[in-house]
């Protein structure tokens, strides 16, 4: 096993243990005794992605990830032609079924068509979480802020998307307004979007 492979399972675990009771991974995994292994299962991919083209920023302790941000700038490209599987959706359908995992797609199917278009370039950030027992450190706000620092470098705001009402404050807090508020279709849970800078809410 490479160091990038250890770099990669550690990132996937840690977002899987800090997602557990998000609203969005409670949905897609409703079954709680497996939620914890398909979600580390279906994040696998993405972090493999934000690893090899994103970005990645890390706050380490004791020379493991405490708290992680993957997130990318205008003209990175995750996904190219010769992506090899897997891919999130098959993923998903291995985990959780083809069924279950087509209505899924449907529900953020869902949110894109009601969300307001990026009219600018911008900075996203797909992932910030903090592993458990490593809250209230700072790291979030951290890592946060160096994100926000190197969108502003490249002169466009930061987006991201939340499916946890909790999280509202904490990113109102460093600067970032809600932009819009969809339901991930009819059983999904709310999603809002979020821009640095000025933005109002658009509903």
């Amino acid at each position: 096993m490479t160091s990038g492979d250890v770099a990669a399972a550690q990132i996937r675990t840690l977002l899987a243990r800090a997602y557990l009771e998000d609203p969005l991974t409670v949905w897609i995994f409703p079954d709680e005794d497996r939620r914890l292994h398909g979600s580390a299962a279906w994040l696998g991919p993405a972090v493999e992605r934000y690893l090899a083209r994103g970005r990645v920023a890390a706050i380490d302790e004791d020379g493991t990830p405490a708290a992680v941000a993957l997130f990318r700038l205008p003209g990175d490209v995750l996904a190219t032609a010769d992506d090899v599987l897997p891919t999130a959706s098959g993923m998903l359908q291995a985990v959780v079924g083809a069924a279950w995992a087509a209505q899924v797609a449907e529900g953020f199917g869902f949110a894109r068509e009601q969300a307001p278009p990026p009219e600018t370039p911008h900075a996203y950030l797909n992932f910030l979480a903090v592993g458990p027992g490593k809250q209230r450190r700072g790291h979030g706000g951290k890592l946060l802020e160096r994100v926000k620092a190197q969108a502003a470098e490249v002169g466009v705001p930061l987006r991201l998307e939340t499916t946890n009402p909790v999280n509202l404050p904490f990113y109102e807090a460093h600067g970032l307004r809600v932009r819009s508020e969809v339901r991930l279709g009819p059983s999904g849970p709310l999603m809002w979007a979020l821009e640095s800078g000025s933005g109002s809410m658009a509903l």
